[in-house]
Formats: structure tokens, sequence, C-alpha cells
């Protein structure tokens, strides 16, 4: 059967048209990619401290596709935004975590590698998720494209801080927590926080992608990476209604169309059905610089609150001290006697009390600082308690130790466990005499206490000891062995002749609302007694690096006594003062004691919650305005 000249037009023009269906998935896999590499390299910073300020410029091409993916409407487009948004956040959460996230305990080598695969799959998608989600609403949210800049800025924020609260609580990627070593560029955490940086690097990142999509918008790029803006796309449909035109009436006078939507097909995997920026052809045809100055404007922008971010931070932490910049300050000693997780409690106490007592007599100090479990069960053990208090009369020295109880006796009775008193005959006087073995309690099911407790210079152990208030989720709380730790509820604010002294234990200094509080209530130094010999060096780094946060968010020395590392003073102008990791050795610092208040301790994240609020108002009335102008 002969085709008329119609029908090979119409041929020939579909032939055309399914094209870039055909290729899209292959194409679109190159967005993809481009998307992974640059969420593999951010990860990266994590470990590359003195490259982590490339993490300002890294996402911005990931972040350019989709800003220039948001200009294309339907649900077509909804879902492009999600896969790219996806290919940047999964591979950028997973990479981070893979290389540092490790855990030795209890287990044997393979079960604990599979142990460790199956937490950085879980980490990295409860981070990812939110944070997908942040930058999907962001860049699609329905408002000029600049306040979408800054609510994808804002809502990634707030992802961010999902991570700090709740019982599963474990802000480590924050992309602020990268930029410690750099610390003209996180000043202004004394004012809005940690989580403040981060909002600055991805508002930043953002007007830089704009910028960079306004340039390759209408170019070969975004086609062969498999996303076309509606300018493109309604070009291309143009010159096909015009081909078909001429092919049927045979003439080429058609007129070009002017609204995408008469052209573009909503069921295209290309092609979409409307633009935000009302009718794009129109615009491109009628102001061709309009692109290229709005896109000189974003990237001015950019560089704009990148200094003003720089210039506040210095203004607000004026003053703050670094290291011998006080005249009021407290003498610590830190210890780090670096005993492997393998000893038992006994010996590691009494290598302990050996070591602090070579420090005390080589160095005159205010406090002694020892390591989370140096001295477990110390409220039931009397031949301990002697010890440590003959160490602080006779060097005249507050002693702040770290050391579980043992809260109640039910379960240890139900379990068959047998605790031993001072008054016991078998061992008494012995340096390990009396103590309780912790992992023999923990396997046993006992309710523990992750405590710091006081011994003051007059050799007495004070009534009032700090319970650590987050337990590590799953590893604390008896999700992975037979044992669980209570959670305190009172701020530890010790109270010594040399001034008020908070406390944390271990990884409570990585949640600012923690130290928030304890300088709330009075603390004028942080002291962090830690133990994470059952972590690796990567993600120890990291624990301390959050400590460079904390003291210039609140203006506070915070110093980490750690069994193995890292030992370490931050000081409140962002300067680290740190010991080897591995190693059987002292920190002693001379940190200042400090009674102001600084902003973010004031009133935390109030900000953030403000930000937020006004921008989805903002977005409601807009969609208010628009469905009541149709």
């Amino acid at each position: 059967m002969k085709r008329t000249a119609h029908q090979k037009g119409t041929r020939a023009a579909g032939a055309r048209k399914a094209k870039p269906e055909r290729n899209a998935y292959r194409i679109g896999a190159r967005a993809a990619l481009v998307c992974a590499v640059t969420g593999a390299l951010g990860a990266a910073c994590f470990y590359l401290p003195q490259l982590a300020f490339l993490l300002w410029f890294i996402p911005v091409p990931a972040l350019a596709l989709l800003f220039a993916e948001s200009e294309n409407r339907g649900r077509a487009a909804r879902r492009r935004s999600i896969k790219l948004a996806a290919a940047f956040t999964l591979p950028f959460f997973f990479c981070s975590y893979l290389v540092g996230f490790t855990i030795d305990v209890y287990f044997s080598r393979p079960v604990m590698l599979l142990l460790d695969l199956a937490l950085i799959l879980v980490a990295s998608l409860l981070q990812a998720i939110p944070q997908i989600a942040a930058l999907c609403i962001g860049s699609r949210i329905g408002l000029p494209a600049a306040i979408r800049a800054l609510a994808a800025a804002l809502l990634w924020t707030g992802a961010e801080w999902l991570t700090t609260v709740g019982p599963f609580a474990f802000p480590v990627r924050s992309l602020a927590v990268s930029q410690w070593a750099f610390p003209s560029l996180i000043k202004t955490s004394a004012l809005f926080g940690g989580l403040f940086i981060s909002f600055i690097i991805i508002l930043f990142a953002s007007l830089l992608a704009l910028s960079l999509s306004l340039q390759i918008r209408g170019t070969g790029f975004l086609r062969t990476a498999g996303l076309r803006s509606e300018e493109s796309a309604v070009q291309t449909a143009a010159l096909q209604h015009n081909e078909l035109s001429a092919t049927t009436a045979g003439s080429h006078s058609a007129e070009l169309p002017v609204n995408a939507a008469s052209l573009s097909d909503e069921k295209s995997p290309v092609i979409t059905t409307r633009s935000r920026s009302g009718d794009f052809l129109v615009n491109a045809m009628s102001k061709p610089g309009a692109a290229k100055r709005r896109a000189i404007v974003f990237l001015i922008s950019a560089f704009i609150v990148f200094f003003a971010n720089i210039t506040a931070g210095a203004l607000a932490t004026r003053g703050f001290a670094g290291p011998g910049e006080s005249d009021n300050t407290l003498r610590i000693a830190a210890v780090q006697h670096n005993q492997p997780t393998t000893d038992d409690d006994s010996s590691r106490f009494s290598n302990a009390l050996s070591q602090s007592a070579d420090i005390l007599e080589a160095n005159d100090v205010d406090l002694l600082a020892l390591p989370e479990s140096t001295a477990q069960f110390v409220r039931g053990n009397w031949a301990m308690q002697t010890q440590l208090s003959a160490l602080a009369r006779r060097y005249e020295v507050d002693i702040l130790v770290g050391g579980a109880n043992r809260i109640t006796d039910e379960s240890a009775e139900d379990s068959g466990t047998q605790t031993r008193s001072a008054s016991d005959k078998d061992g008494a006087g012995g340096a390990g005499s009396g103590i309780v073995n912790l992992n023999k309690a923990m396997k046993n099911g006992v309710l523990l206490e992750n405590a710091v407790h006081l011994f003051t210079p007059d050799g007495g152990l004070a009534d009032y000891y700090y319970a650590k208030q987050q337990l590590v989720p799953f590893f604390e709380n008896g999700s992975i062995q037979k044992f669980s730790f209570f959670a305190g509820d009172r701020r530890g604010v010790f109270k010594t002749e040399n001034g008020r002294v908070g406390a944390l234990v271990c990884f409570e200094s990585i949640l600012p609302q923690i130290v928030r509080d304890t300088v709330n209530a009075g603390a004028e130094v942080i002291l962090v007694p830690s133990n994470d010999a059952y972590l690796g060096e990567e993600i120890r780094t990291m624990h301390i690096s959050q400590s460079v946060f904390r003291a210039i968010e609140t203006d506070r020395a915070v110093v980490q006594a750690a069994t193995n590392g890292v030992t370490a003073a931050a000081y409140p102008d962002g300067t680290l003062v740190q010991l080897p990791m591995n190693t059987a050795d002292a920190l002693i610092a001379d940190v200042p004691l400090v009674d102001h208040i600084t902003p973010y301790v004031r009133f935390g994240n109030l900000w953030l919650i403000i930000a937020i609020a006004a921008l989805l108002a903002g977005a409601g009335l807009g969609r208010f305005l628009r469905k009541s102008g149709e």
C-alpha cells in the first residue's frame, strides 16, 4: 500500500520525536553519574581536612542540574529531581561513613565487618532520605529562583537538625563538621550554631549552581546529560511543529508557538509541560542577555554570602581566647592512658593510677581528668575510692574520673551475678579489690549509669555525680548486648575551688543542645571523659573536631580526655591542641574560665525555626495568590 506524502512526513516527524525518548534512560544516567561523583568527592572532604574548603564548591554541578531540572513541571520532572537528589546524597553519606565508621567490640572480625556494613547502610539511608526531600522541595518550591536557593539551604539544614535530636541522635556527618580546620569560616557558630555553617555552605553552592544553570541552559550540556530546560524543549517542539506544517501544507511559514504547554507532552520523559519562568521562549528571544545578567547577579551574591559569613564571625568572636590569651585560667592535665579495650577493669585502673601519680609529680595542675571507664563502679568500691582520695589529697588537686555506676541489684540477682563490696576478704586492699568487671556486668543484664565523679583536694568524693544523658544508639541501650544504661536527667556542673567545670561523657560533645544546657547551668569550662578505643582513627578525629564547634558556639574551652585518643583541648578561638593517638601521655592545658553567654547559647536554633516558618508561610501565600488569580 502506497503511503501519502502526509503519512511519510508524519512518520518522519514521529521518528525524530522518538529518538530522545529512546535514549532518555541512557543519557539520564550521565546526569546521575555527575551527581554521584560530586557526592563521593564531597565525602572525601571529611577525611582530608586541609582540602575541606572544596566542599563549598563540590556540590555545585549536582545542584546546577537539580535547579535546571526544577524549571520543568509535571510528574516526570519531579521523579527526575528525586533521582538527581538521591544520586548526590546517597553516595555522599555512604562514602563518608564507609571510610571511618568502624567498630571493634565483642564480636569476631567477620561478624564485625557485617555489622559495620549494616550500620553504614542504615546510617546512610536515615540521613540521606530527609536530605533528598529537602533538596527536591527546596529546588522545586513555587518561589523565585533566589528564594529557592535559600529554601534548599534552609531545608537541608533542617534535615541536619533532625540528626541532633531524639534517642537516635548521631550528627557526625553535618557539612559544617568538615570545616573544623578553618576556624575563620566557622566563627559565626557563636551567633547561630554549627548548623548555620551547613546552611551557608548550601546557600553559597546553590547560588553558584543557579548561575551555572543559567549559563548551561539552551546549550548541548543539558541535552547530553538527559535533561533539557523548558527553553530547549520549546525550541525543539517548535522546530518539529514547523517541519510538520511544512510537510503537510507545503509551507515553512508557520508561526513559532509561544506557549510551551501547547506543544509539549506531559507523558514524555524529556519534554515537560509548564515553566515556572512563564513563557520561556519569548523571554529568551526578546531578552537574549537577561540570563547572562542574572547569572552574574547570582555569582556575585554567592561571594557576598561567603565573605559576609567570615566578617560576621570575626566580629562575633572578638575577645574569644586562644592558648595563653586569658588571665583567668584553669590548668588541666588530661590523661590518655592508652589501655586496650581487652584489658580488664582492675588493670586499667591500676595503670591509670600509676600514670596519674607520675603526671602530678611532674606538673602543678588544678584538675586531673581521667577518661571514661577508668574507675568502674567506684562508688561501691572502698579500695578504689581510698586510692583516688589519697592521690587528690597528696597533690591538692581536683580529680574528675569516668566510671560506670551499678544502680540496681535486682537484675544482677536474677541473672546470678555476684558482686563484691569493699568489705570482702578476698582480695581486699589490692588495686582492683571489689571491682565488678564492666563487661561481665553488661553481659549479665545489670542496669548501669555511665558517670563522671569528682574527688576534691581534701580527699572527699562529692555526693553529686553526672550521669550521661544521651546514650549511644543501639550500643548502650541493650540492642546489641544484654545490658542497658540508664540515662541521666541532670546537667553536669561541678563547683570546684578553681571554677565551675561542666562535664559530658564521650559522644555527648557532638550534641550542641546538651553543651548549651550545660553552659546555661553555669559551666565555665567543658570536660569530656571519653572512650573511643573501639572506633577507627578517622571517626575519632571527627569526634574531636566537633569540640571545635562547641568551643566557638559557647565561648568555652572543651577538653577531652580519651583512653587511646584523641585527647585534646579546643579553645574558643577555634584552636585545637591535641596528643597523638595510641600513645600514653597527658595534655597539660591552661584553659580560660569564661562566664560570658553567646547569642547561640542564649537562643539556640531559633533562627532556623523562624526562617523555615517564614519560608513555608511565603510558599503557602504564593500558592494561594496564584490560585486566586486563576
